[in-house]
């Protein structure tokens, strides 16, 4: 028995996903960010090959918001990946120091 696809299952899915997307952030799971994205594109992009002649207002509003929610959380990625790369600076110089350190001990 064929499985009918509908516009409000995708729509429901892709809101899911944003959900996770959510979730994802709040607990700075990086990878997961990324795996509810991915899923996310693959689900907009089925959803516009399905029903690319079938759109309506209630679906153009949907994608405004999306877009909305998307340029929200751009602001908070880039917060993330700026406390991400301090966090990779400062333990880099931590290493290099126990690395000279290390040096200069052997040497004695």
């Amino acid at each position: 028995m064929k499985k009918t696809i509908n516009k409000r299952s995708i729509l429901a899915e892709i809101s899911q996903q944003n959900q996770a997307i959510e979730t994802s952030i709040e607990q700075n799971d990086l990878p997961l960010i990324q795996v509810a994205y991915e899923v996310r594109e693959a689900l907009i992009l089925n959803y516009f090959e399905l029903f690319a002649n079938a759109i309506d207002a209630n679906d153009v509003e949907f994608f405004s918001e999306i877009k909305l929610f998307d340029s929200k959380n751009k602001a908070i990625l880039k917060k993330i990946k700026i406390e991400v790369l301090e966090a990779s600076t400062t333990q880099r110089k931590i290493r290099n120091g126990v690395k000279a350190y290390n040096m200069i001990f052997n040497k004695n």
